[in-house]
């Protein structure tokens, strides 16, 4: 029987709070997994000496993975980074643009913390979960609602498809502050500023979901199609009826996620360097390059409107890309949370993966 062991290195249990180490522990719990504290100080010496296996992941903070990275002893992408959004990472610089890293994970509030840690572990031990969504929203009352896209120029009816769902997200919301018992944060609470976005924070949010499908229907429309990636986007072209990228829009009147779908997989690692530089604190080196997925550039400017992004990835059947916002945002509160990259693939070009 193959051991299921999740590391915590000493600067994460020195960095979490109480209250975060619980949720770990809960989520090791919900998937079956046995968590296991390295010793103190961090000694690479530790990990070269055990025997690591595909059930094996490990979450330490930044510098400790660059000195894991050089070993070469660990796969990437058994590491989780706990993401403090507070310091430029630049030991991990020199490794990160082919590291094949798939987990960067934001500190956050406690039930968030234990979803995100719940899924990634739920996805290496291969129990079938599609991505962050259904540990993140998950209750009764979630609106879940789809469009279907077959030619370019439905992208103005998603837009109009997608700010309706946004619309009636932050209805519910307001059904929900109307609940006995419910304690509105200041936030919620505070004077609307904006009427016809009357949530505080509520036409950044608007923009931002805007931007973000606008970028992500480029990208599934074009870029993850080979016969069209050259093609002039001022011109309409049509999708294979089999293979429609859908649009999926899911609350649960506090959470909001867009998500894209398309029905390639072309989507390649080395697109997510950038990202993930910005993610961990650094200045990414950006630079134009054709082919599926580009530079990356697309996912940097989503990046810079949401917290959490996840991607899952079956090479040659589907690329998922999902921004999950909170409906009560505003511009400073998002910026200032720590950022979330999250892939679920074993398939996709360019990831090395355990065996």
């Amino acid at each position: 029987m193959i051991v299921r062991k999740l590391i915590v290195t000493p600067g994460v249990t020195e960095s979490l709070q109480p209250v975060q180490r619980d949720a770990l522990q809960l989520a090791t719990l919900d998937t079956f997994y046995e968590l296991t504290e390295s010793p103190h100080p961090f000694d690479v010496r530790f990990f070269l000496g055990l025997s690591i296996t595909k059930a094996t992941m490990i979450l330490c903070l930044a510098d400790e993975a660059a000195k894991l990275l050089e070993q070469q002893h660990v796969p990437a992408s058994q590491l989780i980074l706990l993401n403090f959004g507070d310091a430029r990472s630049e030991a991990l610089r020199p490794s990160l643009a082919s590291s094949g890293l798939l987990f960067v994970l934001g500190a956050s509030p406690p039930t968030l913390m234990r979803a995100m840690l719940g899924s990634i572990l739920e996805f290496r031990i291969g129990r079938g979960s599609r991505g962050l969504l259904p540990r993140l929203i998950k209750n009764s009352e979630v609106s879940t609602n789809m469009f279907s896209l077959l030619a370019s120029d439905q992208r103005p009816e998603a837009q109009a498809f997608a700010s309706q769902c946004l619309r009636c997200a932050y209805q519910e919301g307001d059904r929900i502050l109307k609940t006995p018992g419910f304690e509105a944060t200041s936030a919620m609470a505070a004077p609307a500023a904006d009427r016809s976005w009357h949530w505080p924070g509520s036409s950044f949010v608007s923009k931002a979901v805007a931007d973000i499908l606008d970028e992500l229907m480029m990208n599934a429309i074009w870029d993850a199609h080979p016969a069209l990636r050259h093609a002039p986007r001022s011109e309409v072209c049509q999708l294979d009826p089999d293979k429609p990228v859908l649009i999926e829009c899911a609350s649960d009147g506090v959470t909001f996620a867009i998500t894209v779908e398309d029905r390639e997989g072309t989507f390649p690692w080395r697109a997510l360097a950038g990202p993930l530089a910005f993610a961990l604190g650094l200045k990414p080196d950006l630079k134009v390059n054709e082919g599926p997925g580009g530079a990356g550039l697309g996912l940097f400017m989503i990046l810079q409107r949401t917290s959490i992004l996840t991607l899952e990835v079956q090479k040659g059947q589907h690329t998922r890309v999902s921004a999950i916002l909170r409906i009560d945002d505003s511009a400073r509160d998002m910026q200032a949370r720590p950022k979330t990259v999250l892939v679920y693939s074993d398939t996709m070009e360019g990831c090395i993966t355990p065996t």
